[in-house]
């Protein structure tokens, strides 16, 4: 019997102007000392100046998407597919890739990388940074991608491992 409590997932509540959930969590893991008000105007200016964009006009898929659709968008280019977890066989610390293919722990992960990237840009207000990294996970360049490519070729290198991954969470 495990000692560990279950964790309680939080209810998020849709953000007001978009009711999106995936906003709603971007927002408030992006929001420092609670400053909500401040993060929100800015992720919504910067999303609004990504619609704008010439990327977005150019481009035939989203230049009829509304600001919800060009954001999940750009969260779905920076989900990994796979990721690699430590496990201990035989006192030998094995890297085995699990797929998290369109699950919670991929989204997370990709919401967590774009905020890293936005909190790693200096000399610039928050809609700035916003608004560049944005732009740039919807061209395919920057960190998280970097990230999630960096971690898909771990993986990838450690695939022989993967028979292991069987009764993963049930050490």
């Amino acid at each position: 019997m495990s000692r560990k409590k279950r964790v309680h997932k939080s209810l998020v509540k849709p953000d007001p102007i978009f009711g999106s959930l995936v906003i709603s969590k971007f927002i408030n893991c992006l929001m420092i000392d609670g400053k909500k008000s401040i993060v929100s105007n800015a992720f919504y200016d910067a999303i609004a100046r990504v619609k704008a964009s010439k990327a977005i006009q150019e481009s035939e898929q989203l230049k009829n998407a509304s600001e919800t659709e060009i954001f999940e968008k750009i969260i779905q280019i920076s989900r990994p597919n796979v990721e690699v977890r430590s496990r201990r066989i035989g006192g030998s610390n094995y890297q085995i890739p699990l797929n998290i293919e369109n699950t919670p722990r991929s989204l997370s992960l990709s919401i967590k990388w774009i905020v890293n990237a936005i909190r790693s840009k200096k000399n610039a207000s928050i809609e700035e940074k916003v608004y560049g990294v944005l732009q740039d996970n919807l061209n395919n360049r920057g960190e998280a991608i970097k990230k999630k490519e960096q971690i898909e070729s771990v993986a990838e290198a450690n695939k022989a491992y993967a028979h292991l991954a069987i009764n993963f969470n049930k050490k």
